[in-house]
């Protein structure tokens, strides 16, 4: 019996998901920032020119990254890895650690070798300088895959033993070591250059290795040091491969999609600086998505699956329905903000060194456009989330590729008329597709979305969003952004996020949102919690 006076600790589960979330979230805050102080180094560095033939490249590897490492093999590894912890025992979990670890090593690195092979001969048939600098840069970040992949592995492990803090603190290293070897690369008089792309190439490949070192100490610590096991036909690892399949060719269509995209900014638009505009765009609509529903999604996750080893499905439909309300409770005022203030935050991110004020434009048009959507991308991926937790990997592939082709036909479409800002609309719509096929095939199961309580919850977001977006367009048209002092665009920018969370929030508390009150009870529930374990 506990002492008198305490209270033994609560289940782990029990604690909620949203503790969790909120590591996730505060470190994730952390790499985003670092991310955009990292992004707005590059914007005034290097010319758009140069940063579309580093961007470029830097998608490969990147694709596979989400691919194998944050995508297919983390979705397909965590329901069978949380099962054979639940009903096998550790010894066999690290088994199963040890052999997982051995093949996609094998396999990353035959990948990395196959890719520089093939960059060295598409070199002989390159026409074009700006060609041939993409595919050298590719040839030297194509080893990032590996290290990246083998990091996101781990991550995974280590998140299925609710261990999130090493694992949040991995991407915010990444971008310190970027920040910093851009301040090198200005020291020595590189900048706007293509040694500078390459010094930068090679950042990346260091930042991967200590990636990969950070997260090995935790493993041990687990007991889930990876060692080298040789075991293709382990049942745990055939389990893996199955479950993967199809989620990895729904996500190869997908990462295949947003090479497409780039390629066709690359050859149909124009006006170079095509592919910086949606990346730097994407990166904004990025932090919103990784710091709301990417953190509740990888916090839920190991739940969720728990719930369906166990046969559990009210849990695991109560679960999800909580984790979706709150997402689009916080995501749609970061929606109306982006929208509301696209240029303001453009011109005040990055509009300096060589990102003139037509790259300024070109960007807040796409980042509007994006904004539309952020509320479907971000349903999407906890859905996604919620089919992989209960072993369906095939309907989320279904609709992934049915989204993927109707985006590659709108791109097609919209990109000679709109330019940029039409790959950018033909996301949005594709992603809404997505989130509606999803959403239908949810309905036949027992652990399905409860839909009437989301679209009311989605219903009074809406309009807390929508006074918040009328008392934000005041500063976003009154100020002027383009003529004001770095400092003065950084205050009136700061003020009016400020001002529009106060009217956000102060709604959702006049209207007693649920959500709100749900997100209260929990933040005074830990600290009464934390008061009496003290």
């Amino acid at each position: 019996m506990p002492e008198t006076g305490t209270l033994p600790p609560p289940p782990r589960e029990e604690r909620g998901y949203l503790g969790s979330a909120g590591l996730v979230s505060l470190f994730t805050l952390a790499s985003r920032i670092c991310g955009f102080v990292r992004d707005m180094a590059m914007a005034a560095v290097f010319h758009v020119a140069l940063l579309d033939i580093f961007f470029l490249a830097f998608t490969i590897p990147n694709l596979f990254r989400r691919l194998f490492g944050e995508g297919a093999l983390t979705a397909a590894f965590v329901p069978v890895y949380s099962d054979y912890i639940e009903n096998r025992g550790e010894a066999e979990a690290r088994r199963l650690v040890d052999a997982v670890t051995t093949i996609l090593t094998v396999i990353l690195a035959l990948l990395a070798v196959a890719g520089i092979a093939i960059c060295g001969l598409l070199l002989f048939a390159s026409p074009t300088p700006e060609g041939r600098l993409a595919l050298l840069l590719t040839q030297g970040m194509l080893p990032y895959l590996l290290l990246v992949c083998l990091s996101a592995f781990f991550s995974a492990a280590l998140q299925t033993h609710r261990r999130f803090l090493v694992p949040a603190l991995a991407p915010v290293l990444f971008n310190v070591v970027w920040i910093g070897t851009l301040g090198g690369i200005v020291l020595a008089g590189k900048g706007d250059s293509e040694e500078g792309l390459f010094v930068l190439a090679g950042a990346v490949l260091g930042a991967g290795v200590l990636q990969v070192a950070i997260l090995l100490p935790s493993l041990a610590a687990r007991g889930a040091l990876p060692r080298p096991r040789w075991e293709p036909r382990h049942d745990g690892v055939l389990r893996v491969a199955h479950a993967m399949a199809p989620v990895a060719l729904g996500l190869a269509v997908f990462e295949v999609n947003v090479l497409a995209d780039r390629l066709i900014a690359w050859w149909l638009v124009p006006d170079r600086g095509a592919i910086t505009v949606l990346y730097l765009a994407n990166r904004l609509i990025q932090f919103p998505l990784a710091l709301v529903a990417v953190a509740i999604g990888t916090a839920v996750f190991p739940d969720l699956a728990r719930f369906a080893a166990r046969g559990a499905s009210e849990e695991q439909s109560r679960t999800i329905g909580e984790a979706m309300r709150v997402t689009l409770f916080l995501d749609l005022p970061a929606a109306v903000g982006l929208a509301v203030l696209a240029r303001p935050m453009i011109v005040t991110l990055f509009g300096r060194g060589e990102f003139d004020p037509s790259s300024v434009g070109r960007t807040a048009v796409v980042l509007a456009c994006y904004a539309a959507g952020l509320w479907c991308f971000s349903s999407v991926v906890l859905l996604t989330r919620s089919f992989h937790a209960r072993g369906d990997t095939r309907t989320p592939f279904r609709t992934s590729f049915a989204a993927v082709a109707a985006n590659l036909a709108l791109n097609l479409a919209l990109v000679r008329p709109f330019a940029e800002a039409g790959l950018a609309a033909a996301t949005t719509l594709s992603s809404f597709l997505n989130l509606v096929l999803l959403v239908r095939a949810d309905r036949a199961s027992p652990s399905r979305l409860p839909l009437v309580e989301v679209a009311r919850s989605l219903a009074r977001s809406a309009a807390y969003a929508a006074a918040m977006g009328g008392a934000l367009a005041l500063p976003a048209l009154a100020f002027p952004w383009e003529v004001a002092g770095e400092l003065a665009r950084a205050g009136a920018l700061l003020a009016s996020i400020a001002a529009g969370g106060i009217v956000y929030f102060g709604a959702a508390a006049l209207f007693r949102s649920p959500e709100l009150a749900r997100m209260m009870a929990r933040l005074r529930s830990r600290r009464a919690r934390r008061e009496v374990l003290e």
